[in-house]
């Protein structure tokens, strides 16, 4: 069974057919040569036996004359064989042996068998009387006295024989055995061959199982060679998958519930002061002037700016972490992006004072596929962050090129640089320090950064520059 074991796991299925049909046939083969020779070894006797009597009916007006003993002796002696012609008064007229057994022998009109056991040589002794007819009358009986096999002299078997021949019951015999041979090997081989198949099948079904029922930690059998370890490794490619998205989908609820409750923090102070002056502006207060309400609703208006954007934010994010986001990618002309750009942020950087500078090495044929509505956004970002940390007279820097197969945009800035280390700043809700700017956002816009350029399958670094300020540069690969 270790041979079949081994086969069933190392082998692929075509040869594991190929195998157990060849070593069907082959026991087949061999169970059948063994079962005819047995046959023909116990049966021998009985054929001769057979013969012999064959040849006396054939004689039977020769055989009760003694002159007929030398040509009977020739033709029906054999080893293990001895004879006795007897008269119809019971008398022998001529035999093999000196013996007289005829006493034991009753003549009688019908065939029949002795059968004894000699305990001494351990075999089975036949004595086998033919009764011989001339013209319709009994004039004796032909004994014969040969070893034989318990088994072909049994009185059904003896019969069946008798009425259809030795040779006819031999080739029965053999397409009986044949047969039963077959049916039982077959048999027996396809248990075995489907057994290593239940087996597998059975841990294929019970692992399908586990994962359907979400019970991941489990491994799975390497022994398989064949179609069944292919596909027990698919199976545990799939749970593997499987687990892993699981851990990220959790993680990412965890994340997400960690900032809708950051997010939450965040919007009750603007919603505070929301409700604060909204109290005012509808509560009975006379002396309040048009100047006061004036001021008031331009709070209210900051801080309903401020919740919307923290919202936007949030949805972003949702947006971005999707795993089957799809970026709206087109062939995008450098030179006329880069020109749009520097009329947006240099407004933007003119009401704070802050000098803005874009330079880029771009020919007007010039073009790289992106999803312009999120590069732009990345970098209006990375510019609001540059506006947060600067005061009047600072400069902001963007700076374009084409480096190593890259898109590269570079935003500097000689503002106050990073005080923490460049390696967490793109985390989500990292916020920086204490001052009251940083505690008023949402610590989304550089995670928002980093979700955009690694769609884009690109990357992005940051740290501080020779003036002390800060540089956030991301490459694009050419696509």
């Amino acid at each position: 069974m270790g041979f079949f074991k081994t086969v069933t796991k190392k082998l692929k299925i075509k040869t594991q057919f190929v195998i157990f049909f060849l070593s069907a046939s082959l026991t087949t083969l061999i169970l059948s040569v063994v079962c005819i020779c047995l046959f023909l070894t116990i049966s021998f006797n009985k054929k001769i036996a057979f013969s012999n009597e064959a040849y006396v009916l054939k004689n039977v007006d020769k055989i009760l004359n003694a002159t007929f003993k030398s040509e009977l002796d020739s033709n029906v002696l054999k080893n293990d064989f001895n004879y006795l012609v007897v008269s119809k008064d019971n008398t022998i007229i001529y035999s093999s042996i000196a013996s007289k057994i005829s006493d034991k022998m009753p003549l009688s009109s019908k065939r029949y068998i002795i059968k004894k056991r000699d305990k001494a040589s351990n075999k089975t002794i036949v004595f086998v009387f033919t009764p011989l007819f001339v013209n319709n009358e009994l004039n004796g009986g032909f004994v014969q006295k040969y070893v034989s096999n318990f088994f072909v002299e049994f009185k059904f078997v003896d019969n069946f024989m008798q009425k259809i021949g030795y040779e006819l019951s031999f080739n029965l015999f053999i397409i009986i055995t044949i047969a039963l041979i077959n049916f039982t090997v077959l048999v027996l081989f396809s248990l075995i061959f489907s057994s290593g198949f239940k087996k597998s099948f059975k841990e294929i079904i019970a692992i399908s199982n586990k994962i359907k029922n979400g019970r991941l930690d489990f491994a799975v059998d390497s022994s398989y060679k064949n179609e069944v370890g292919d596909v027990l490794l698919a199976l545990d490619e799939m749970r593997i998958t499987l687990d892993d998205s699981l851990k990220t989908q959790w993680l990412m609820a965890e994340q997400r519930k960690d900032m809708i409750l950051s997010l939450t923090h965040d919007i009750k102070t603007p919603i505070t002061i929301i409700y604060g002056h909204l109290e005012l502006l509808s509560g009975n207060y006379h002396n309040i002037s048009d100047a006061q309400k004036e001021s008031y609703i331009k709070i209210l208006l900051n801080n309903a700016e401020k919740v919307k954007t923290l919202i936007n934010q949030l949805n972003e994010v949702w947006d971005l972490e999707r795993p089957n986001l799809s970026l709206n990618l087109q062939e995008v002309n450098l030179s006329e992006f880069i020109s749009y750009l520097e009329d947006n942020f240099t407004y933007l950087c003119n009401e704070k004072n802050i000098k803005f500078i874009l330079l880029h090495s771009f020919d007007d044929d010039d073009y790289c596929k992106f999803d312009a509505f999120r590069i732009e956004e990345t970098l209006l970002n990375l510019i609001s962050n540059s506006l947060k940390h600067t005061t009047k007279d600072d400069k902001i820097l963007i700076e374009s090129f084409f480096d190593n197969n890259s898109l590269t945009f570079k935003v500097s800035d000689t503002g106050k640089g990073f005080k923490d280390t460049t390696d967490i700043i793109f985390n989500k809700h990292y916020k920086g320090n204490e001052d009251i700017i940083y505690k008023n956002s949402s610590g989304l816009g550089l995670y928002i950064c980093k979700l955009i350029v690694e769609k884009h399958n690109g990357s992005i670094r940051a740290y501080n520059n020779n003036t002390g300020g800060a540089t956030v540069e991301f490459s694009l690969p050419l696509l």
